[in-house]
């Protein structure tokens, strides 16, 4: 909702698709560009995206690593990685993207 909406406001090509609903869009005057970030794949692998290059998974994996449930179940931040083996990769899809909804929140 928030990137078509920007892109519109900037008078940029908004995305194809069905709009999302929204009351304002405040303060896209303060923005001069929005590029859109998302989980496309951009190295050999569909696992590594921008957020892999950025290292965000980084701060995520140590966040659910220190949740109570994690610390019961003495998970580290890599039981929480989809790439390494023998940490939290999903044995069903290796990792390849398939929604978890098995993680401490």
């Amino acid at each position: 909702t928030l990137y078509p909406a920007l892109c519109r406001a900037l008078g940029k090509a908004a995305p194809v698709g069905p709009r999302g609903s929204y009351g304002a869009l405040e303060g896209a005057d303060q923005i001069s560009d929005v590029i859109l970030v998302d989980s496309s794949p951009i190295g050999r692998t569909p696992r590594s995206n921008p957020v892999t290059y950025m290292k965000a998974f980084d701060e995520i994996r140590q966040t659910f690593a220190q949740t109570r449930d994690a610390k019961m179940r003495h998970f580290t931040a890599k039981h929480f990685s989809f790439n390494a083996t023998g940490g939290g990769r999903c044995p069903k899809c290796g990792g390849s993207g398939s929604r978890c909804t098995f993680w401490p929140i």
